[in-house]
């Protein structure tokens, strides 16, 4: 079952990369196929239960990294749920 598409705020300035926190949820026009893909990945690695996969969205929505455990999003993803 999805839960949400969420969005890193990383600034790239130089030869530095800031983590500015996060934005959940983040509603984007390209949902659709970030779905599609979060599927396909899931089905090729037998995910079951809580899983985290992270994209890099550029042409195409690349998998980058999957987490089979919560990670910090689960906090905002939680404030989320309650209040629907």
């Amino acid at each position: 079952m999805p839960l949400t598409i969420n969005r890193q705020l990383i600034e790239f300035q130089g030869d530095s990369i800031s983590y500015n926190g996060s934005q959940v949820p983040y509603n984007t026009p390209r949902a659709a196929e970030i779905w599609e893909a979060a599927e396909k990945a899931a089905g090729a690695l037998g995910l079951h239960g809580y899983a985290g996969i992270d994209f890099v969205v550029g042409d195409l929505a690349r998998v980058v990294d999957v987490n089979a455990r919560p990670t910090t999003s689960i906090i905002g993803i939680t404030l989320i749920k309650r209040c629907q």
